[in-house]
């Protein structure tokens, strides 16, 4: 059995419920859960029923919609180089030095549709008014051809990199013609 992954779809129901004033008024999103089974499904395209499980204190009175469509692809896997994504201006009169990313290089696990779409790996970096090195772990992300951030898409191997840019301090320069006298 391949693994397979899934193309984005609709991932909002509306649920309406029923119960008491308090049971209702002390209800949130979060104590309702919408999912779908995807057991037995094959690659291509499905079609599932939405199922959701309430606390006991109120009942389901509507789901829209009750079934969703999916589209299922095998799982592709490719390695690619990380960028860091440079944002922000270090402090006056100090500059950057190139990013040091540990590691240069990740795994993308996901639909090849999105495979194919990916354009940047990278881990964004905010250096604005900065003096000293800049060092931290961050969490890897991914941009499609557009320009949108698809990471939810993947999984990323690892999903954090460890980000070193040294930040040093721009000794100010001057050229100027000097004429040297002869001196003996």
């Amino acid at each position: 059995d391949s693994e397979l992954a899934m193309l984005e779809t609709t991932n909002q129901v509306q649920v309406r419920v029923q119960g008491t004033s308090a049971d209702i008024d002390n209800l949130s999103s979060a104590d309702i859960i919408a999912y779908v089974d995807m057991t037995g499904v094959q690659e291509g395209s499905a079609t599932v029923e939405v199922k959701v499980e309430l606390p006991d204190n109120v009942q389901l009175v509507s789901l829209t919609p009750t079934n969703i469509s999916v589209e299922l692809e095998p799982v592709e896997k490719q390695s690619f180089a990380l960028e860091a994504q440079i944002s922000g201006e270090p402090a006056e009169n100090y500059m950057l030095l190139d990013a040091v990313l540990s590691p240069s290089e990740v795994t993308l696990a996901g639909a090849s549709d999105y495979i194919q779409r990916m354009a940047k790996v990278f881990v964004d970096v905010d250096v604005d008014g900065l003096s000293d090195n800049y060092s931290k772990n961050l969490q890897i992300e991914v941009l499609d051809i557009s320009g949108k951030n698809i990471t939810e898409y993947f999984t990323i191997t690892p999903s954090v990199a460890s980000v070193l840019v040294p930040v040093v301090y721009d000794m100010p320069e001057k050229s100027v013609a000097v004429n040297p006298s002869v001196i003996g």
